[in-house]
């Protein structure tokens, strides 16, 4: 009876694995106001589980059970989430974690969307401009010489 349960419990053990971690990154620029952000697949599977973070804090959850009945918790910056999509009242760098088991092998995606404000964004490309000018300057100066 004792070889019976322990060959119960390996066989559950060996039932259940991981499929390799995908790790996706997005850089994207905020605008003034919400941001939306959504992941970029024309298809996913509606009963898996997705978490949204930033950093290691969770700010949003959406569970679906097979279609039936979903969950939904957010909190600020979320604004409300959806399927594959979250909505947020500032400019953040957030991952979407998307977990499903099927057939008793997990999978899990991990989306990193990297915000940078807009204002940030063409300040950056503003000075990278100068900064081009002033070699191209230097550079004829030097030849001149």
């Amino acid at each position: 009876m004792m070889a019976m349960r322990w060959l119960t419990l390996q066989m559950c053990l060996v039932s259940v694995s991981a499929a390799p971690l995908e790790d996706i990154q997005i850089a994207y620029i905020c605008q003034e106001g919400n941001v939306t952000l959504e992941a970029p697949f024309k298809e996913l599977d509606t009963q898996c589980e997705e978490s949204w973070t930033i950093g290691k804090e969770p700010i949003a959850i959406y569970k679906n059970d097979r279609g039936k009945v979903k969950t939904k918790e957010y909190i600020p910056p979320c604004k409300d989430v959806f399927f594959g999509k979250v909505i947020l009242s500032k400019c953040a760098s957030v991952t979407l974690t998307i977990g499903c088991t099927k057939d008793g092998l997990y999978d899990e995606t991990r989306i990193h969307f990297l915000g940078t404000n807009a204002i940030a964004a063409t300040a950056n490309a503003q000075i990278a401009h100068y900064g081009l000018w002033a070699l191209v300057m230097l550079l004829v100066f030097l030849i001149v010489l």
